[in-house]
């Protein structure tokens, strides 16, 4: 699938976290790429947090907290693949403890 495809360029560790593709809007509109995946989101019933590893920070609104921004011309590095796997684990243990808040 063209998800497997995408996600072979990330550690191994990460596949299991790509779940799915976002739509390609054509529509002119502000931060795209957030509102593909907000419509993903609402289409597929995912309430949970979700992260964006993305090299375009205008497609995004301005601070978005769902954004790991990767540069363009590196791609996902050694270091940033280290970095993106913290800010994965950091995002599970703050959604467990809501998770445990809750109950």
């Amino acid at each position: 699938s063209t998800v497997d495809f995408l996600s072979a360029y990330l550690p191994e560790e990460l596949h299991p976290q790509c779940v799915g593709m976002t739509p390609w809007f054509k529509e002119n509109m502000k931060y795209p790429r957030y509102h593909e995946i907000q419509h993903y989101l609402n289409e597929n019933n995912i309430t949970e947090d979700w992260l964006a590893v993305d090299d375009l920070a205008s497609l995004f609104p301005p601070d978005c907290p769902n954004l790991f921004l990767v540069n363009g011309r590196e791609g996902i590095t050694k270091e940033t693949a280290k970095v993106l796997q913290k800010t994965i684990k950091d995002m599970l243990a703050q959604a467990n403890k809501k998770t445990k808040l809750k109950s």
